[in-house]
């Protein structure tokens, strides 16, 4: 079950479309705003919550932070235009299970939605390298905070690898790579209280 969040009526349209035509995918429920999304998802149970940020009222930001204390065990993929380090480290910090850029490929998307499902993180490469950026110049501060698996994990990705082709180049199993990807999100959780 998929609800989205845009307040881009051509842009729920589009996404509307994409995810209709997607065996599997049930669209739940389509909003504008993201307190008319929080408020309907304890009756909507959705999965998946593709949300933007940029919206009417509560940003996607608050609306994801408040659809995680509500339902905890909800997916929520972040789906924008922005790539600035703040607005991606405060929604992997409220909970966003991944965070993809608009410009990402209809397939890679529905990719991204079958991931967080199974525990894995959607990341658009370009947020990959950011959340790996961020985390070298820690460690170049004698602060390390990234594991070398969690490094090498971030830089595939980064380079546009999909999780299930990084297993074998990692050599640890599937499993383990998502863990270590839930431990990158706590390691930003951590890091902006």
């Amino acid at each position: 079950k998929i609800m989205l969040c845009d307040d881009d009526a051509e842009k729920r349209h589009y996404l509307q479309l994409l995810l209709a035509g997607y065996e599997g995918f049930e669209l739940v429920g389509v909003f504008g705003e993201g307190e008319a999304a929080v408020a309907a998802a304890p009756a909507l149970l959705p999965d998946v919550v593709l949300m933007d940020l940029d919206l009417p009222g509560i940003s996607g930001i608050e609306a994801t932070r408040q659809l995680k204390a509500v339902l905890p065990a909800i997916h929520v993929v972040i789906y924008t235009v922005y790539e600035d380090d703040d607005r991606i480290f405060d929604a992997l910090s409220a909970g966003a299970s991944g965070y993809l850029l608009k410009k990402t490929p209809p397939a890679q998307l529905t990719e991204a939605v079958q991931e967080v499902l199974v525990g894995g993180a959607a990341l658009s490469p370009g947020i990959a390298h950011r959340i790996l950026g961020h985390f070298s110049c820690k460690a170049s501060k004698s602060q390390p905070a990234l594991d070398e698996l969690e490094r090498e994990i971030l830089k595939c990705l980064a380079a546009g690898i999909p999780i299930k082709s990084i297993v074998p180049k990692v050599a640890v199993p599937e499993g383990e790579v998502k863990e270590r990807l839930r431990r990158v999100y706590g390691k930003l959780r951590e890091e902006r209280g």
